[in-house]
Order: C-alpha cells, then structure tokens, then sequence
C-alpha cells in the first residue's frame, strides 16, 4: 500500500498522489505485483536493501531503482531513476557491435581464396551459425526462370534445392520483387499477416513450411539477379539479422557476378561465338589430351556446299543460319561438346 509518493514518481506512472496514497499497488497496476513483490518482502521484511535495474511494466520503462527497509516495521521506501534512454541507446549499441562482429567474421570467409562453390556453402554455414534459421538459400535469376544454387539446412530439415530449378521467374520471385518496393530487404515476421493482406505470397510461403523469412535482394549495379534468403531464422535482441543479411548479400553478389563474368570468358576462349561449339583453342586442347591416351580417335573435316552461294543470293545472315544449324547437326549426331 503508497503511504507516499513524490510530484516525479506520479508523472513517471500518471496518476495523482491522491490515485496513490492510501491505495494497493496492485489496485493500481494490476497483473505487475510479480515485478515489485519480491523486492519489496526482501527490504521490508528480510531488511536487505537492494539496488538493480527492471523493465517496470506498469511504465514501459527501464528503470533503475534502489529499495531499502524504514525505522517503520514492515515499510520500505524506493528511490528510481529512469534510465530508458540510456539503457536502449547501449542496448543498441551493443547490438550494432555484435552485428558488425557477425559480418565480419562471416566474410572473412572470402578471404580464404578457395573454390567458388566452397566459398558461397561456407559463407552460408558461417551465416546459420549466428541467426540459427531452418534453411539458408541463394537464388539465382535471369529475368525468365528461377534457380536455387546453393543451400543449407539445419538438422532434420528437408532440402528443396532439387525442387527449385527452373522455376519461372513470374508468380514467384516478381511478387517478392512487388512486395520489396524500394527497401533493402523484404521481411516477413509472421506469415499470417499476408493471408488477407496477400494471399498468393501466404500460400507461397505456407506450402513450404515457412512461418518467418528475409529476403536480401543480389544486385548486379540496379539488377535484381537473385535474393539470399532465410527461411524460419531465431529473432533475438542482440543481433540485427536483417541487417547482416543485407550486408553479407552485397559481397555474395558481387562473388557471383565474378564467378558468372569468369565462366564467360572461359566459354568465349573455348567457343566459337557463332555456332557456340568448342573453338580451335579448345580443339588443341583436347588433342594434347588424347595424345597422352592409347584410345582410338577419329576425326572428321567437313566442308559446307553452297555456304558462298546461300551467302551470295540470300545474304550472311542466312549464311551464318546455315552454318548454326550444320554445327547443331554435327553436335547431335556425335554428341554435344565433340
């Protein structure tokens, strides 16, 4: 029961001294007792005085308080000092500390010069490590279709990487393009929130088990060319997940977008660009290699008839069809790649 209450105790939990004094506490707040009881038995009557810091309820405020016995039997007298401010800005500090550490150290992870899909699985390791999901996934892109390339999973989780190939890019990956708008990531915290709000996206999402996700866009410069994404992630105070996913998707991207420039000039090194078949560089290649085999090869020249006249009366691009469609003939009749 208040038997006193100062003017700044009254505005920390808006009521009056007469609202107070003389009434129960938990009259007043009710379903709070738990907060205070236990404190308030230790100084009035174990005599221990007692200093912490509490999120009191009843204010919605971090507090910290000092409660003491009295020369009255059975009273105790409380001292506070709102300290919310302080105490979120270090709680928020401490959180963007922690997440900086977690980047870092995820990231470091390209730093070790290993194989590229050894890089992208051990990042994606690195990353459940700190925000525990149920399921970290990359997919990849062209506009037309959809490709999930790499995956993890937790324990007793089933993968659905072969499930997610060639998926087309319409009714899947473009609602989540609607739904990101100009954010940096699109979040859903819980899925039921789109089951009026959304429906195709709610069925998306519940058809794969998936209660919370992040989604972190993979640019190449102004082009979405795929999403990082975590499927059921653990929500914690100490982190921010969506900033770590946003973040570790930039050097992801730009991983992929060197793996994918690599893999071209590999093929135009290798390739005609014409037809798209194994080019004289690849050719010499390959006999050096089949010089060191004691296998039996056969080789076999082709000349195109007609290519001068087709060119001629019909014109190159006509020409160049002809000689497309003989390359795709030759590369079906003895095997692609030959």
């Amino acid at each position: 029961e208040y038997v006193f209450v100062n003017q700044k105790y009254c505005e920390l939990v808006n009521k009056t001294k007469d609202e107070l004094i003389g009434h129960r506490f938990s009259e007043k707040f009710a379903d709070t007792g738990s907060d205070w009881f236990p404190f308030c038995y230790r100084a009035a009557i174990l005599g221990e005085e007692i200093t912490e810091t509490i999120f009191s309820t009843e204010t919605q405020l971090w507090l910290n308080f000092t409660i003491a016995p009295t020369s009255i039997p059975n009273h105790c007298a409380y001292t506070f000092m709102n300290i919310d401010k302080e105490h979120k800005d270090r709680a928020l500090f401490d959180k963007m500390g922690n997440t900086d550490k977690a980047i870092i150290r995820i990231v470091e992870t390209l730093n070790k010069r290993l194989p590229y899909k050894q890089t992208i699985n051990d990042i994606l390791e690195e990353i459940s490590k700190v925000i525990h999901p149920d399921r970290l996934y990359i997919l990849e892109t062209d506009g037309k279709t959809v490709d999930n390339t790499f995956e993890w999973c937790a324990e007793g989780i089933t993968p659905s990487i072969q499930m997610l190939q060639d998926i087309p890019y319409e009714g899947y990956l473009d609602v989540w393009a609607e739904a990101l708008g100009d954010q940096d990531s699109f979040v859903v915290e819980n899925i039921e929130q789109y089951l009026e709000k959304d429906p195709q996206l709610y069925e998306i999402l519940k058809a794969q088990n998936i209660h919370n996700l992040i989604e972190a866009p993979l640019y190449d410069n102004d082009k979405i060319i795929g999403y990082l994404g975590a499927d059921n992630y653990q929500v914690t105070e100490e982190l921010d997940t969506r900033r770590i996913l946003e973040t570790v998707s930039r050097f992801i991207a730009k991983r992929i977008i060197n793996y994918q420039l690599m893999k071209q000039l590999e093929f135009v090194y290798e390739h005609d660009m014409l037809t798209g078949s194994l080019n004289r560089y690849a050719m010499l290649e390959k006999t050096a290699e089949l010089e060191k085999s004691e296998s039996s090869v056969g080789i076999v020249f082709v000349d195109l008839n007609g290519l001068k006249n087709t060119n001629d009366s019909q014109g190159h691009k006509a020409g160049d069809k002809l000689i497309r469609n003989s390359a795709s003939f030759l590369r079906d009749f003895f095997g692609a790649g030959k």
